[in-house]
């Protein structure tokens, strides 16, 4: 294992066999930003605005908020520039 990778949200506890390796946080690994839907039931922001954003309309994105569309685009550049800074052959962890 050559790079560890962690979004800036990472609660892992440090073990002993990870911290000779480097762990470079990536802010594109972060969970989904739910924007004004935080704290927030599916009661409240309603079952057909929640069927809505699975289904990945965009018209429903809460304020604030990220979609679908866009967490998945963050997700794949910040995997695209940890594999860029993986040497061949090597492999790194999420």
């Amino acid at each position: 294992l050559t790079l560890q990778s962690s979004s800036d949200n990472n609660n892992n506890d440090d073990d002993d066999d990870d911290k000779e390796r480097e762990l470079k946080l990536y802010d594109g690994f972060r969970e989904l930003d739910r924007g004004a839907w935080c704290g927030l039931t599916i009661e409240e922001i309603t079952q057909d605005t929640m069927d809505k954003f699975d289904a990945c309309d965009e018209s429903v994105t809460p304020e604030g908020g990220e979609s679908f569309m866009f967490l998945k685009s963050r997700v794949l550049k910040a995997r695209d520039e940890l594999l860029d800074i993986t040497p061949t052959g090597e492999c790194s962890a999420l």
